[in-house]
């Protein structure tokens, strides 16, 4: 027998109050969204304008066996549908259910949870969500990274004569991208951010003396004929995480010595007032050919870079001919044992491309 409207949409909600996919408050504060999504959109429950259709929406057909993932996908789109109530903003990434593919939807409702449950701190307030959601990513990189889009807004502070560059960085989920963000600096930012400190690792021209000394005499400098045999990176504390702005063409490098890692972030163009400029890949083959990290022995970086790179990773990076505001490729870092894990992201037209790849 087809079930009834409400005991489609009760079982989808017993369903998200005792999934074990996420830790008991992030699936209470996810149905507290969800339920307070049906009391403002159906006041009158079964009895309200809509209510069967949204049930309805949730259906997947009959279906003879058991199969939690039904279950799950009616949970991911109920969530999607509450999160849309509450930040119009926000897209729903499937139109139909039935668009929803079975292989990941176990990955991606753990996902839309802990968004879920950001969205209802932008309706309460608190910043429990992006703590959850930043746990989430220190404990399984990869897993996050694969089904949460994250971008980094890189500050330019930092102390020239300070090795370490820790700074504030605040954490938020964003609706209107469906994506993480992690904005580094002092400005004033939502009331549903977590604060959390983070090495950062600024950016700067090819030509800056951070990498290259000056010309003596005063002239331009050639990537054909340059040597980055002066690479002065950012030591990681290894308390942090470490977090860099995001890269259209820009060269990371990276190098371990005496127990730390430093990380120096090498932009081929679009820095005012800095020339000439060159190509991504240009970039970083002429840092593969002849950097050196000079304040961490003098050893050879590993770079990964716009469609090359070092070993493991040869071809870098590839966001196809573009780059801009949807597309991208972002790097981040965690503190494991002496030295530290990295990984990247890549995002292109809105949407994560490949799977994510740990680059040391």
């Amino acid at each position: 027998m087809a079930k009834t409207s409400v005991q489609r949409i009760n079982d989808t909600l017993h369903y998200l109050q005792n999934t074990n996919l996420v830790t008991g408050p992030e699936r209470a504060a996810a149905d507290q969204l969800v339920q307070a999504f049906l009391a403002a959109a159906y006041p009158l429950g079964a009895l309200s304008a809509g209510y069967a259709a949204l049930s309805s929406a949730l259906s997947l057909g009959k279906h003879v066996f058991q199969d939690p993932r039904r279950e799950m996908a009616r949970t991911l789109f109920l969530l999607w549908k509450a999160i849309e109530h509450f930040d119009g903003t926000f897209t729903l990434p499937s139109t139909q259910i039935g668009q929803i593919g079975f292989a990941t939807v176990r990955e991606q409702l753990a996902s839309y949870i802990r968004k879920a449950c950001c969205v209802l701190d932008q309706v309460n307030g608190g910043h429990a969500g992006a703590d959850w959601a930043v746990a989430a990513l220190q404990a399984n990189p990869l897993t996050f990274l694969r089904f949460n889009k994250v971008v980094v807004f890189g500050a330019g502070a930092h102390n020239p004569n300070a090795a370490q560059n820790v700074q504030p960085c605040d954490v938020y989920y964003e609706a209107l991208q469906d994506r993480y963000v992690f904005r580094v600096g002092s400005a004033p930012y939502p009331p549903y951010a977590t604060s959390i400190q983070v090495e950062s690792v600024t950016a700067f021209h090819w030509t800056d003396p951070r990498y290259v000394p000056p010309l003596n005499p005063v002239g331009q400098h050639n990537i054909a004929t340059t040597n980055f045999t002066h690479l002065t990176g950012f030591q990681l504390s290894g308390a942090n995480i470490m977090v860099t702005t995001q890269f259209t063409g820009c060269a990371f490098c990276m190098a371990e010595h005496g127990g730390s890692m430093y990380c120096a972030h090498v932009s081929p163009a679009g820095v005012p007032g800095k020339t000439p400029n060159t190509t991504g890949n240009i970039l970083a083959a002429r840092i593969m050919t002849t950097g050196q990290m000079q304040n961490a022995g003098a050893i050879a970086p590993r770079v990964f870079g716009r469609n090359i790179g070092s070993p493991p990773n040869g071809g870098g990076y590839n966001i196809g001919g573009g780059g801009g505001p949807t597309t991208y490729m972002t790097v981040i870092g965690f503190p494991g044992g002496t030295s530290y894990e990295i990984y990247s992201q890549t995002t292109v037209n809105d949407a994560i491309v490949g799977l994510p790849v740990q680059i040391y």
